[in-house]
């Protein structure tokens, strides 16, 4: 428990910024929500009464013990007039982000400011009274900066910039004396690095012409840090913009389009602007930051010029054009699963439709880019989402993908003259890819197996087992390996003897010249006739003899060379 010492000897100490980093961030302000950080503070504040006895009243009326430097006995004494301050910041923040749609919010705004300043005043005069040094300067580098904030917003820039560059000053001093701590000195350094966009901007309204070009220096070093000094220093740079006084033009759809009223030529130059920066940007995380307050702009101007439809699809274009290069960017980034990936070709893919839908239907050689630039990055989704059934083991699903991403790339491919090289070059490029993994895909649905102990030997089958089939398997195991491990046969069939009965056809005889055998014939006795034709007999050919039927005598004789004679 804390205990009360005497007075005298008694000084109290506090890390005033660190304590309100940690709040912020943890709170809301990370994200921007005022609101949430706002009730934050509330609830810490009734808290911290109810544990000190200091309560702020009771049910029915508001009765706050007034603070004075006898009545701190314990260092959290002092983080009352510190988060009174940062509620009542808050809410004025708050009110500042609600008053584009209502102005009457703005008075409420600077009634918050002022109670925060004399909230701020009070724990620096706490802190002169019963803190230590390091407190102190925290304490007064406080009260400067919210004062630079109160007269900010009252657009007194002269006094502004006083307050705030003292506040950079002793924030500086404290991150060089907390130089053997390097985490204090980041929180304090981080705290100067804030504060300057407004001292600048105090400077560019007193007569600095050259402070615009520090605030735009200042947007681009802003990467990976605060999204809400960026955020900060484009809400500056915006406001630079609204003196310009020259009628600017825009392209759409192959018209000129003349911007004449003051605040939609802010809008045209801003989004102009970060379009130059995007380009200039070094890094994938600076362009993915500048893409995103391009969103951001363009999304407000979306709304801002509804009385002007054609300047409202340019900026509904230029916001649709911002959103596909972040999204590449990201994809562009390592360490992403391919299911998240696949989420971002997905929303490509989405807005590219969007903008099919944008561009006037007789545009054809902006539809036939962006009908190619669909197939590519559909093909690219396909692709994601079949290495993501890959690792599942749902090989079928995979296949399919892959097929289809392969006629995605045909179609790319096939509208050569709508994309760039760059992409006609992506396309071929992952169309090997596709090709590639289907050869892996077949081979791992070839030697995937349910049973790990069947057919399988060191993480490779027994081909000699597969060949040999399930012959001398039982029939159970033979059903289950079938199911299991396909079964390999060898194509074409090798030749091996068959038994059949033989057909066999005597021709030869036919053809086959007999011996003469009339010397060996009894002779008769009387000559003529009966002589002469038994000589012609004994001299004709077996073939004449049979043949004594013409051809049916022929085939008669072929077919019955096994009768008896």
């Amino acid at each position: 428990m804390e205990s009360a010492v005497p007075d005298a000897v008694q000084t109290f100490s506090l890390d005033i910024l660190a304590t309100v980093r940690d709040a912020q961030q943890q709170h809301g302000l990370r994200h921007g929500d005022y609101q949430r950080y706002r009730q934050y503070c509330s609830r810490r504040l009734a808290r911290l009464r109810k544990s000190l006895k200091l309560p702020a009243g009771d049910r029915r009326k508001v009765h706050r013990k007034p603070l004075t430097p006898e009545a701190i006995k314990f260092d959290r004494c002092l983080q009352i007039p510190l988060f009174e301050a940062e509620r009542l910041w808050a809410y004025a923040m708050q009110l500042k982000s609600e008053a584009n749609t209502d102005q009457r919010k703005k008075f409420s705004q600077f009634s918050k400011l002022k109670k925060a300043a004399r909230h701020a005043n009070l724990l620096e005069t706490l802190c002169a009274a019963k803190a230590d040094a390091k407190t102190k300067l925290e304490a007064q580098a406080y009260l400067a900066a919210m004062q630079g904030t109160l007269l900010f917003e009252l657009e007194k820039w002269p006094e502004a910039g006083a307050h705030l560059q003292g506040a950079v000053d002793l924030y500086t001093s404290l991150a060089g004396a907390a130089h053997q701590l390097p985490e204090d000195a980041a929180v304090y350094t981080a705290k100067a690095d804030e504060l300057r966009p407004q001292l600048r901007y105090c400077a560019y309204n007193i007569g600095d012409a050259t402070a615009v070009e520090d605030l735009r220096a200042m947007r681009l070093r802003q990467i990976g840090g605060d999204d809400g000094a960026s955020d900060e220093i484009d809400s500056l740079l915006a406001q630079t913009r609204s003196d310009s006084r020259a009628v600017c033009e825009v392209v759409w759809q192959g018209e000129t389009v003349l911007v004449r009223p003051p605040k939609l030529r802010a809008l045209v130059a801003a989004l102009e602007e970060l379009r130059l920066e995007a380009d200039k940007a070094e890094t994938d995380e600076a362009q993915i930051s500048i893409q995103e307050s391009l969103i951001k702009r363009a999304g407000e101007g979306v709304r801002e010029a509804q009385s002007e439809p054609r300047l409202q699809a340019w900026v509904a274009h230029t916001k649709l054009r911002a959103t596909i290069r972040r999204n590449l960017l990201l994809a562009a980034g390592s360490g992403r699963k391919p299911t998240e990936l696949a989420r971002l070709y997905e929303a490509v893919t989405q807005t590219l439709a969007d903008l099919q839908q944008l561009c006037q239907a007789g545009d054809t050689a902006t539809q036939a880019e962006l009908a190619a630039q669909l197939a590519l990055y559909r093909a690219h989704k396909c692709h994601q989402l079949s290495r993501a059934h890959f690792a599942a083991k749902r090989l079928p699903e995979c296949l399919a993908l892959l097929q289809r991403c392969l006629r995605y790339c045909k179609q790319a491919r096939d509208a050569r003259g709508a994309l760039t090289a760059e992409e006609q070059e992506a396309a071929e490029e992952l169309a090997r890819k596709a090709e590639g993994d289907q050869y892996s895909c077949r081979a791992a649905a070839l030697l995937s197996t349910e049973d790990a102990n069947v057919g399988e030997t060191d993480g490779q089958f027994d081909f000699a087992e597969l060949q040999a089939g399930a012959s001398s398997k039982s029939t159970s195991s033979s059903s289950k390996r079938q199911t299991a491990v396909p079964q390999l046969i060898t194509l074409p069939p090798e030749f091996v003897p068959t038994p059949a009965k033989p057909i066999f056809f005597d021709l030869a005889l036919n053809h086959v010249q007999c011996p003469d055998l009339t010397d060996k014939l009894p002779r008769e006795a009387k000559g003529g006739k009966a002589a002469a034709a038994s000589t012609a007999a004994a001299t004709a050919t077996p073939a004449a003899q049979s043949g004594g039927g013409g051809i049916s005598g022929f085939v008669k004789g072929w077919l019955s060379w096994g009768g008896k004679k």
